[in-house]
């Protein structure tokens, strides 16, 4: 049953997709003094507000969001390979 053009599954996968998150942020959180804690939130909702603002502004420029369209599905998989692999390879440096 849609409720206000929301799907139940889409909210099982909103709460799967969370779920990763809470296992790693919650020790994170936990480990972090005071002033740390308070940093790191304050990055956060400033780069959120950043990234909220970028989004923005090239989902306003036509030229963006056609090259977007024209060319996501064969890009952005290559950059989610391209980050996982970096993301690796820096794990493995000792």
């Amino acid at each position: 049953m849609a409720t206000a053009g929301v799907e139940r599954g889409d909210v099982v996968d909103q709460f799967q997709g969370g779920a990763d998150n809470i296992a790693v942020f919650v020790p994170l959180f936990d480990s972090l003094g005071t002033v740390q804690l308070l940093l790191t939130l304050t990055v956060f909702v400033a780069m959120f507000g950043l990234w909220c603002a970028v989004a923005t502004w090239l989902g306003t420029r036509l030229s963006a969001v056609r090259a977007v369209r024209r060319l996501g599905s064969r890009v952005i998989p290559i950059v989610f390979i391209a980050v996982g692999a970096i993301i690796l390879a820096q794990a493995a440096i000792p």
